[in-house]
């Protein structure tokens, strides 16, 4: 493709529509070499307040959306009445929402999680809380004797972790039909020999680089670009290993359930970054359970 830029030409426009996971998926693109010289990149954002509302003149525009299919949101993220903006020849690619809760079978809701100043999402954001720590709290009323009261009890003692892997996945697969980008299969087959969430929704880069090959694969993303589906595929292996993307936000995988399903690159003293702090284990379940975090952990990098 001639750069549209030197002959007077609009570039095409890319709009990608979704939450953080499709913000990271844009971070790649936009890694590849004179991206936004060739094409008009734009993040329509959803979140708490809904659909995404990208301008209606950016949307007139569109070449390609990219777009990650919500299932509860009628397997899209624009509303109806921001899709009649978009053009009869524009191309959507479907992304499917990434839910993996097999390694946080406790996932949970805080209702303790309420925004402030310092922590605008709250200090326990993006569903990460724990079942049996929330259950801990209401039963044992001495806050010094809560987290050993945690340490004694089991997920494995509380859930059928194995059945609750098979409805996870037969999920994971159910929201991928009629996707363009499909990872269930590699997530069933690798997870346990290589790390590919931080938390039950954020992909590690490694994950995220199989999902930009997928995109990129797609001939009207391909073709809105100088750069094969090859040379791309290698540069974004090294976006991959560059990229610090969701490092920060990362929750901890219970031990039970790391050797219960015997993860090969799991690490009993690993430490996880969240909110600018890094957190053994232990210490991010006293933080959870005192909802306030150690002023003496280790400041994450």
């Amino acid at each position: 493709m001639l750069r549209v830029l030197e002959l007077g030409v609009s570039r095409p426009v890319l709009v990608g529509s979704g939450d953080c996971v499709m913000d990271a998926i844009l971070q790649g693109i936009r890694s590849l070499p004179a991206a936004e010289d060739l094409v008009e990149i734009h993040f329509a954002h959803v979140d708490a307040t809904g659909p995404a509302r990208p301008s209606p003149e950016i949307l007139r525009r569109c070449t390609v959306l990219i777009e990650e299919a919500w299932p509860w949101n009628g397997n899209s993220t624009l509303r109806e009445t921001d899709r009649v903006w978009l053009p009869t020849d524009c191309t959507t690619v479907l992304v499917p929402a990434l839910h993996f809760n097999t390694l946080w079978p406790l996932v949970a809701n805080d209702p303790r999680n309420t925004p402030d100043a310092g922590s605008p999402a709250g200090l326990i954001p993006y569903a990460v809380g724990d079942r049996l720590a929330l259950q801990v709290i209401k039963d044992v009323a001495d806050p010094k004797e809560r987290l050993a009261a945690y340490l004694e009890r089991s997920p494995l003692d509380l859930i059928d972790v194995d059945r609750f892997h098979q409805l996870t996945m037969h999920e994971f697969f159910r929201r991928e039909r009629g996707c363009d980008v499909r990872v269930a299969a590699h997530v069933l087959e690798n997870f346990r020999h290589r790390r590919l969430f931080f938390t039950h929704t954020n992909p590690t880069p490694e994950l995220l680089r199989l999902i930009l090959v997928q995109i990129y694969g797609h001939p009207a993303v391909e073709d809105l670009f100088e750069t094969s589906c090859v040379e791309a595929a290698e540069l974004f292996d090294r976006w991959a290993a560059g990229t610090d993307v969701f490092a920060g936000a990362e929750a901890p995988i219970h031990p039970d359930i790391a050797r219960h399903f015997g993860l090969e690159w799991y690490d009993p003293a690993a430490r996880y970054a969240w909110n600018g702090r890094l957190y053994s284990f232990e210490e991010w379940v006293a933080f959870y359970l005192s909802y306030a975090p150690d002023q003496h952990a280790p400041v994450a990098a």
